[in-house]
């Protein structure tokens, strides 16, 4: 779950989320009225950072979200509004087909913002996009990330920063502070599949199961203090992986590894690891209690070791 962890450390703050929304009830009308009075491209996109960033601060949905309301969209949630609020519907966005139209529920100064645009829009040359976040031509804006980031460094951050940190946050905090139901309301507002991220982290089954584990005997664990010790003196070796490929990414071919050691060690029968995971999961059911704390360790031991000691001594001092 390392990858989980490194994650959740490097996402925004409470303080962080509560800091932009300070500022961004601030800083929209004062963009908004330099936009009314000397509009600029420069201040257009810092103000479409702002409006993102205070959006996704509360509701943590998907720039594509963003970018995709419409004016229409936006006319039509004017004509349905109470004085509790407005709701905004938007139909074309990445995950519509499971989750339908997006929402973002807006108070009556959210909403006067969106209105103002609108306004200020209409006194605007290059503005025959039907989007609510223009750009000249008829597309929608692109490059709410970049806007976001300059929005986020305005207001006084210098973390790193995107859309979907924003999102994690709050999908997390819904994991861990609501119920189940609850939980599962706050991700469908946000058009969030619970089930995809709950899936995988830094092995397959890690939700199910947690961070895998390997019992090492001295011996065994000196075998991977060597080969650190190793690769610390090897070119191509950034990857933080422990078995390194050239480049950032996982070893992708222990498939093949697994199969050249299986023939040196003179076995010639075809072997995969779904077979030697077979192999243990086999004999535990059938010469093992069934208290899994009885036999966990013991086929993860047998496991590692019937890989490890195909391999002699001689294989490091070959490097």
């Amino acid at each position: 779950m390392q990858v989980k962890r490194d994650k959740m450390e490097g996402l925004p703050s409470h303080n962080d989320l509560m800091t932009c929304l300070t500022s961004t009830t601030t800083r929209i009308p004062q963009l908004l009225d330099v936009m009314a009075s000397n509009p600029t491209t420069a201040t257009r996109t810092l103000l479409y950072g702002y409006m993102t960033l205070h959006w996704s601060c509360i509701y943590g949905h998907r720039p594509g979200v963003y970018s995709n309301m419409t004016n229409a969209e936006v006319r039509k949630a004017d004509t349905t509004g109470t004085a509790f609020g407005y709701l905004v519907h938007v139909s074309n966005h990445k995950t519509a087909n499971a989750f339908g139209e997006a929402q973002l529920y807006l108070t009556v100064e959210e909403f006067g913002w969106m209105k103002r645009w609108l306004e200020i829009k209409g006194t605007l040359t290059c503005t025959q996009s039907r989007y609510f976040l223009y750009t000249e031509g008829k597309n929608p804006f692109r490059k709410l990330a970049y806007s976001l980031r300059l929005a986020w460094a305005d207001v006084g951050l210098r973390s790193p920063i995107n859309f979907t940190d924003l999102r994690t946050v709050h999908a997390d905090n819904a994991k861990r502070f609501q119920d189940k139901g609850n939980r599962q309301r706050v991700s469908d507002f946000m058009c969030h599949n619970t089930a995809t991220t709950d899936t995988f982290y830094d092995h397959k089954t890690a939700n199910s199961f947690g961070g895998a584990q390997l019992y090492l005997t001295a011996e065994e664990f000196g075998w991977m203090k060597r080969w650190l010790e190793i690769k610390g003196t090897l070119t191509c070796t950034q990857s933080r992986y422990f078995l390194y490929t050239e480049g950032k990414n996982p070893f992708r071919k222990l498939a093949y590894s697994l199969r050249m050691a299986w023939a040196d060690v003179g076995l010639h029968g075809p072997i995969n690891f779904t077979d030697l995971r077979t192999v243990h999961a086999d004999n535990a059911k059938r010469f093992q209690d069934k208290d899994p704390q009885g036999h966990d360790i013991l086929v993860l031991v047998v496991a590692w070791r019937c890989l490890v000691q195909v391999w002699s001594a001689q294989l490091w001092d070959d490097l």
